[in-house]
């Protein structure tokens, strides 16, 4: 794996029972350091979160469902989707992640 810069992010508790935001600073390869799975219906989990990556310190855990990527909705999206909003979000210098955990 390329090495990852440092990033500080933030994550706090949404008024939403049981949601949270995560703000995640990608690495200067545009990466994020999690994986979703593929499940066929919404809304995806994260099934891994890489030691140290932008997605550990955003403070992702494993098994978080993903409501909503930079205030886009994705209960409703397909995977392929929902991938390819994170790969447009991780080009911007935060990716705001709301999750639900599991």
């Amino acid at each position: 794996t390329a090495p990852v810069a440092p990033a500080s992010s933030t994550s706090s508790s949404n008024s939403n029972a049981g949601t949270r935001t995560c703000i995640l600073q990608p690495s200067a390869d545009r990466t994020a350091g999690f994986a979703l799975s593929g499940k066929t219906a919404p809304p995806y989990v994260i099934c891994q979160v890489e030691r140290g990556s932008p997605a550990e310190k955003a403070g992702l855990l494993m098994n978080d469902a993903v409501l909503s990527i930079n205030g886009k909705s994705v209960t409703e999206t397909t995977y392929e989707e929902t991938v390819k909003l994170i790969k447009e979000a991780l080009q911007k210098k935060n990716v705001e992640l709301v999750v639900r955990e599991r």
